[in-house]
């Protein structure tokens, strides 16, 4: 951990709860040193897992707005019980879910970290001047076919994304493709109980639009794996 790239994240107001070590805010056995990102369900930091000395991804859940005090239970159970069965799915293309757990208050998701950049972001840094700017056609089907692999693998264990786009694509310094957020995705088999998933309970998880087929804006709960397929 660097001083010169650290944030001490002590005003963090996700992170207020969390006891502190030698001025670092300690989660799960994970020492977060940086803010990666935030969403609308929360935000990632990334972290030093101490028992398995390697670097992590720490997802902070922030439950949204429009969640009651009556549903956050209910909140917290579909989390768990959706992470869990993310974190039984192994794919060389799918970002691996280590652990779930609550400390403080504060519910979090425990996954790998990509040291690279995401689809959106190579998008952006190739869309400079030139002629031979933007992606070619060999990296562009790369990168495709990664994120469907690892999608056929989550589709075959009953898991659809929903909010597949390209800063949900992760491509590592090696070139892998991995496919992020399946922690957070829904059982393609469908919920026994009437209770909504986690993740339609706010618009701001629902899907982003410019990716979303024609179906998941009636219903985000009722969508299968093809609303994958369109969005990728």
């Amino acid at each position: 951990m660097s001083d010169g790239t650290q944030a001490r994240l002590d005003q963090d107001p996700l992170l207020t709860s969390v006891p502190e070590a030698e001025g670092y805010k300690v989660l799960g056995g994970v020492v977060l040193y940086q803010k990666l990102g935030q969403g609308g369900m929360g935000a990632v930091y990334r972290g030093r897992h101490l028992r398995l000395n390697i670097d992590v991804a720490v997802k902070v859940m922030d439950p949204p707005a429009g969640i009651q005090a009556s549903q956050s239970g209910e909140f917290v159970r579909r989390f768990v019980r959706e992470a869990q069965t993310a974190a039984s799915i192994q794919h060389s293309n799918l970002i691996r879910v280590y652990d779930v757990n609550s400390e403080a208050g504060v519910h979090f998701l425990i996954m790998d970290f990509v040291d690279g950049e995401s689809a959106s972001d190579r998008l952006k840094r190739k869309a400079g001047p030139g002629p031979r700017r933007g992606l070619g056609e060999a990296e562009a089907v790369e990168i495709t076919l990664g994120a469907a692999e690892g999608l056929a693998e989550a589709h075959r264990r009953g898991i659809v994304h929903r909010d597949v786009k390209p800063d949900n694509i992760m491509i590592d310094k090696e070139g892998r493709v991995r496919v992020t957020d399946l922690g957070l995705a829904k059982a393609a088999s469908g919920e026994s109980d009437s209770a909504p998933s986690l993740l339609t309970q706010t618009q701001a998880a629902m899907g982003t639009p410019s990716y979303m087929p024609p179906e998941q804006f009636v219903s985000a709960r009722d969508v299968g794996p093809r609303a994958d397929v369109w969005s990728l």
